[in-house]
């Protein structure tokens, strides 16, 4: 019995639970994406006084940018391992960036141990995404056409090396493991743990699926 309750606790983070990264494309929504964290960028101060930070976040099949808001960004670190739900995708400035919705979830599930490619870099400026972005919200605002967008993928390759940081494979086990952490972006608008939420500004590109 016990045996298979390990098994179950594995098995609760099948990677066939998860969107690959380099499948992202404009428009979807209602993701699930287990990564490791790269780079975190410096935060930028909205003029309410969030912080927002670009962080890096990876898997196996390639790379993407994470905005990520207020209390969050504060505890991640490069490394982690992560699971990301109700997130959805959009552009930012030419560049295909994931958000967390309403509803949404960030955990830490693990450190080090994942394999990833740097390549290619979804989140790479690319002006014909802006383009994609701007007939997506026109079927949607119309009522037609699919809510996931375009069926093509833009994707560059920036020659950057894949690798593995830890040297094994994908640690499992739950959230609130020692030393993890789960924030849960609430249906109000507010993301942060759940005895300090804190209400974040509204943003064209965040919270709106």
């Amino acid at each position: 019995r016990s045996k298979g309750i390990i098994i179950l606790l594995i098995n609760k983070y099948t990677m066939a639970e998860f969107m690959s990264v380099r499948n992202l494309k404009p428009g979807l929504k209602d993701l699930q994406l287990m990564c490791i964290i790269l780079d975190i960028g410096r935060p930028n101060v909205t003029k309410d006084g969030h912080e927002v930070r670009t962080v890096k976040v990876a898997d196996k099949t390639g790379a993407v940018n994470l905005s990520v808001w207020d209390d969050p960004g504060k505890l991640i670190n490069s490394g982690d391992i992560i699971r990301i739900s109700k997130v959805y995708t959009n552009v930012w400035k030419n560049c295909l960036t994931l958000y967390i919705g309403k509803g949404g979830e960030l955990s830490k599930v693990g450190e080090f141990c994942l394999v990833f490619s740097e390549t290619p870099f979804m989140s790479d400026p690319n002006p014909e995404l802006a383009a994609v972005q701007a007939q997506i919200q026109a079927e949607r605002s119309s009522g037609g056409g699919n809510a996931s967008g375009p069926g093509k993928m833009y994707s560059t390759n920036n020659g950057s090396p894949s690798g593995k940081m830890g040297g094994g494979n994908m640690n499992s086990g739950s959230p609130n493991q020692s030393g993890g952490f789960d924030f849960r972006n609430r249906s109000n608008g507010s993301f942060g743990n759940s005895s300090h939420p804190k209400n974040n500004a509204n943003n064209p590109n965040r919270n709106n699926r």
